[in-house]
């Protein structure tokens, strides 16, 4: 989860993100959870769930179905704790770095990023990833379509790689306050991740610690975690194995097509120069421009076209989906270090904190 700058005036959702954990997260009277597994309690298995005139059905007889699920929501109520801790947090940095230079916290956060250049050819390419722009946007007041100008793209774009810039400085400035998670779930079981058909890996293929990453190169969260897989790298070499596998989502009809490309590439020996290249272009990916990647890191375009038409392919891919399936992938990005889930991994401390443990042993 990408955390959002926008962050002032926001003590009302702040109070409301933590009622409506509270209510959905405690019944009755019970004591509140000093601790992340605490934060949703399973049922006890002795609790009816329904009734029928056979008999009668307890949370026991369904835990095999519902486990997975609770943990998920364990790991999303910490998340959102941990997410409004961490919005306090910049807001009082901000504030008190404004403050000392007198001025306003906007005017801060305007000085952390210069204004981005957007250039023509820039504007074209998000025109032909969003080729529905060109019939207008619907205005929800009025219900009528509305052009889209060159200039509004320009704007949208330009705002956007400004927010981009903005959030890679407060995630410096919280570094440098010695941010330190104190709330978390117990780790679960480790899972034993079956090997990939094609692996694609960076290190030592028989370093002590493996890192699976599920995702989709569709993904703005996924290439969130990229910077975060190079932290790893620079800081552990080839201590550690960092693996690719394909998650690709339904929702995102780029991903598949690209999971394939970059499986092509491996063939032949470029499967991460064509990775990041996936990623760099993420939000105007298209069979033409998987084409051109694959041109521009200088991939043998013939080879390349008789593996994407191969259906052994796509196989791989499928392979992967229902492998992240069996382990309990719910989304895209998800990690495995060692087999062990970390959850919420946007924080290179957690990474850390678990490798380090797993070099230990």
């Amino acid at each position: 989860m990408k955390l959002s700058i926008n962050f002032f005036g926001s003590s009302k959702f702040l109070a409301l993100v933590a009622v409506g954990v509270l209510t959905a997260c405690n019944g009755g009277n019970e004591k509140f959870s000093k601790s992340g597994e605490g934060i949703v309690r399973p049922l006890a298995d002795d609790t009816v769930i329904l009734e029928y005139k056979g008999g009668k059905i307890t949370a026991k007889d369904v835990n095999q179905f519902t486990k997975s699920q609770i943990t998920q929501m364990q790991e999303q109520a910490v998340e959102t704790y941990e997410q409004a801790a961490r919005r306090i947090v910049i807001q009082k940095i901000v504030e008190g770095k404004a403050k000392a230079e007198n001025i306003s916290p906007q005017q801060y956060m305007a000085k952390l990023s210069t204004p981005p250049e957007i250039s023509e050819s820039d504007v074209d390419a998000f025109f032909n990833s969003q080729p529905e722009l060109k019939k207008g946007i619907k205005n929800p007041q009025t219900g009528k379509l509305e052009k889209v100008s060159r200039s509004d793209v320009k704007g949208f774009l330009m705002n956007q790689k400004m927010r981009g810039a903005q959030q890679e400085a407060v995630e410096k400035e919280l570094a440098d306050a010695g941010v330190t998670v104190k709330i978390s779930l117990p780790p679960a079981p480790a899972e034993k991740i079956a090997d990939s058909k094609k692996p694609s890996f960076m290190g030592d293929a028989k370093a002590k610690v493996a890192i699976h990453v599920f995702s989709d190169f569709e993904c703005p969260f996924c290439e969130k975690a990229v910077g975060v897989i190079k932290q790893v790298r620079d800081t552990f070499g080839d201590k550690v194995r960092v693996e690719f596998r394909h998650f690709p989502l339904p929702n995102h009809p780029n991903a598949r097509p690209a999971s394939a490309s970059s499986i092509c590439a491996l063939e032949q020996g470029k499967f991460w120069e064509m990775h990041d290249k996936i990623f760099e272009n993420r939000a105007r990916l298209s069979g033409d421009t998987l084409k051109t990647l694959a041109k521009d890191i200088g991939l043998d375009l013939a080879k390349f076209d008789s593996c994407l038409s191969n259906p052994e392919t796509d196989q791989i891919v499928q392979a992967d989906l229902e492998e992240g399936n069996r382990v309990g992938v719910q989304g895209t990005p998800t990690f495995f270090v060692n087999g062990i889930k970390v959850a919420n991994a946007f924080q290179f401390e957690k990474f850390k904190a678990v490798i380090d443990e797993q070099l230990k042993k």
